[in-house]
């Protein structure tokens, strides 16, 4: 019977613990110990890869970035139950920075001129992509890597917006940089690191002004961005094209390798990728922030908030990077914790 009363002792706890923040933090097991709720977690290179295991039941929620979100709530008859941003305004306050755009330090340095240029195209293509959904998705497939195709179909201004894509300069992202750059340097990954080794100096962030001396390069320059959201905020540039661009849709898995390789002069990646090969010495520099959360949880049932993620199986993109990196950081905060299942 003790074993019994122990057993219901602790069905109770966690019961309680799903519905209450203060119980979030810890749980009396009946004998002393400590329950700690705990989210299981499938990790999966993109949304493609998600859906087939929301679809059989293998996991309860999807942790997805939009447009992948939609695509699932409409293929599979799925809901959005949580808005990720909204949980985020909760927990920490204010937006927080997801891709930026990166380029060689050397272009910065010897071709201005054009970085000033590609800047003030990519801002002014802003809100351009939700009155052109067709041609969004247009641009987006006529221009992935060869052997690739393209996750999006059809796309609608709602969709877009919910992609939550504005360009905002480097050094006006600074402070935004700065305080998600210190959660991560106090985030600690499986082998009990840091996440990342510190914030990034000022070197990172790009600061307009004169062009340097001298004609442009006049070279043409790789432009490589992950497909989603990242793609959808070059789709302007790519629809009407821009001189002494080429632009080139990866795999979201792919990108960081293609700026460490070299491969891309300039490109849209996760900011936190951005950050890590930076302070490992990665001549690269931070030229603006493009998306700023577009993170939803799609399954079935109800609105929830973090606590409704107790006990459950949640697939999750990006593997250690911002999708990842925010679920965890929201999951600490309330007290919980994270089991990878192999």
């Amino acid at each position: 019977m003790k074993g019994l009363k122990n057993v219901l002792t602790a069905a109770a706890c966690v019961a309680a613990c799903a519905v209450s923040a203060a119980g979030l933090a810890a749980c009396d097991g009946g004998d002393g110990g400590r329950t700690t709720p705990t989210v299981t977690v499938t990790y999966a290179a993109d949304g493609s890869a998600l859906m087939p295991l929301l679809k059989k039941g293998d996991i309860d929620y999807a942790f997805l970035a939009e447009p992948a979100a939609t695509t699932a709530v409409n293929n599979l008859g799925k809901s959005i139950v949580m808005d990720v941003q909204a949980q985020w305004r909760e927990v920490f306050g204010g937006e927080y920075p997801q891709a930026c755009l990166v380029a060689k330090g050397d272009i910065v340095k010897n071709d201005k001129a054009f970085i000033d240029g590609f800047i003030a195209a990519v801002a002014a293509s802003d809100g351009w992509a939700e009155q052109n959904p067709d041609k969004t998705v247009a641009a987006v497939k006529a221009n992935m890597e060869s052997g690739t195709q393209s996750t999006l179909a059809a796309l609608t201004g709602d969709i877009i917006s919910r992609c939550n894509i504005e360009t905002v300069a480097a050094e006006n992202s600074k402070a935004g940089c700065a305080t998600y750059f210190d959660r991560l340097s106090k985030l600690k990954n499986e082998l009990d690191k840091p996440v990342l080794s510190k914030a990034p100096d000022d070197g990172f962030y790009y600061v307009a002004g004169e062009a340097a001396d001298g004609a442009p390069v006049g070279k043409t320059y790789n432009v490589y961005m992950p497909d989603g959201a990242p793609a959808i905020a070059l789709a302007k540039l790519m629809d009407e094209g821009y001189a002494d661009a080429s632009f080139t849709v990866v795999q979201a898995s792919t990108i960081a390798q293609r700026v460490s390789s070299g491969a891309a002069d300039l490109a849209i990646m996760p900011i936190n990728a951005a950050a890590t090969l930076y302070n490992g010495g990665k001549d690269i520099v931070m030229l603006t922030v493009n998306t700023h959360g577009n993170l939803y949880v799609v399954g079935d049932g109800d609105d929830i908030d973090l606590n409704g993620l107790a006990g459950k199986r949640v697939g999750v993109i990006g593997q250690g990077n911002v999708p990842d990196l925010t679920l965890r950081m929201l999951l600490g905060e309330r007290g919980m914790e994270m089991a990878v299942k192999a």
